[in-house]
């Protein structure tokens, strides 16, 4: 996974377009009842490219997200074995 693959997917998710929206135009009532609604306050978006950011982290689009918890398992079992 790379950051213009993640950038890429995150553009055409349907949910990430309108959070991108709701951010720039304050109209969260599209997104009422998601989890994107209850955390407004800290997304925001990086207006070069298509990310959409929770704080300091990027919210990865859900076409991403089964491979990215496989990607964090395999590297936290990776970080277990080097003791």
């Amino acid at each position: 996974m790379v950051p213009l693959e993640t950038e890429a997917l995150s553009a055409k998710d349907p949910n990430l377009k309108l959070v991108r929206q709701a951010v720039i135009s304050g109209d969260w009532s599209k997104l009422q009842a998601t989890t994107y609604k209850m955390v407004k306050d800290e997304v925001w978006i990086v207006y070069v490219g298509e990310f959409v950011m929770r704080g300091g982290r990027i919210v990865m689009p859900e076409s991403l997200w089964s491979r990215s918890v496989l990607l964090a398992h395999v590297m936290a079992s990776y970080g277990q074995n080097q003791d």
